[in-house]
């Protein structure tokens, strides 16, 4: 049992970690070079891509976290290649990611057609506050979260032998 939950905090960690760095470099990305913000979040992050597109709006937004779904993105790919270690086949999976890519647009596009569109409703609730961008301070804070709980699995697998 301890084992288990050793493997699955590590496992927690090395998902968490490549998330936060591939936000970050996003960030850094974006401060640095002339890029759009949503190819680049999309490109390295599915979340924050899906994010990215979903507040454009209307079938932007569609189609874009459809895509962003079908590539997966280089935070992903990581993941998967940290994970499957010998068994990782990229030539398989960048095939089976096109084909997906292709055939999840065709898809959303002949369900997008059987949906009724927008319809115009009443209400007096206040609009809902998502926050789009984050701070400096708040990447700084998640990457020191991130840094402390890495180095305490080193401290412990270091000690602990």
């Amino acid at each position: 049992m301890p084992q288990a939950i050793s493997s699955a905090v590590t496992s927690s960690l090395s998902v968490c970690g490549c998330v936060v760095f591939f936000r970050i470099v996003g960030a850094v990305l974006l401060a640095v070079l002339p890029l759009p913000p949503t190819a680049v979040s999309a490109a390295l992050e599915v979340s924050a891509g899906c994010a990215d597109f979903a507040a454009l709006g209307g079938a932007a937004a569609l189609y874009g976290c459809c895509a962003c779904l079908s590539v997966l993105g280089v935070s992903v790919w990581a993941q998967l290649r940290l994970f499957a270690g010998a068994a990782y086949r990229p030539r398989l999976l960048v095939f089976s990611r096109a084909v997906h890519l292709v055939l999840l647009q065709l898809l959303v596009r002949v369900c997008a057609q059987l949906l009724p569109g927008s319809v115009t409703a009443c209400s007096t609730l206040a609009a809902r506050v998502l926050p789009v961008f984050r701070l400096p301070p708040d990447a700084a804070a998640a990457g020191f979260v991130f840094l402390c709980a890495a180095l305490y699995k080193a401290r412990q697998s270091l000690y602990n032998k």
